[in-house]
């Protein structure tokens, strides 16, 4: 599976949800959904909160990234890694009190 965009007339002939062309419409749908879903959470957490506070805890996106990694590839962390998510965690911490 490439990850070059289908021709327009490779498109027009998606018959079947499922195939090589279908999934990847789906799947670029389904990422669209979800950047749109994240901007939203953003708005509605600066209305709640401090922009600083929003912005560090969007950036422990990485951390869905990492646990995803860790469950479903089975990959293993080195100590610099688990060190530096143990720093960002406290840092959370600390910006909420």
């Amino acid at each position: 599976m490439s990850l070059s965009l289908p021709r327009l007339k490779d498109m027009a002939q998606i018959r079947y949800l499922f195939s090589t062309i279908g999934v990847g419409m789906l799947l670029a749908l389904l990422t669209g959904t979800l950047e749109n879903a994240a901007v939203l959470a953003f708005s509605f957490d600066t209305r709640i909160t401090t922009i600083g506070i929003a912005s560090a805890i969007t950036s422990g996106s990485a951390l869905v990234v990492i646990v995803f990694g860790m469950v479903f590839d089975r990959e293993r962390l080195a100590s610099n890694q688990l060190c530096g998510i143990a720093i960002f965690m406290v840092g959370l911490v600390l910006l909420a009190v």
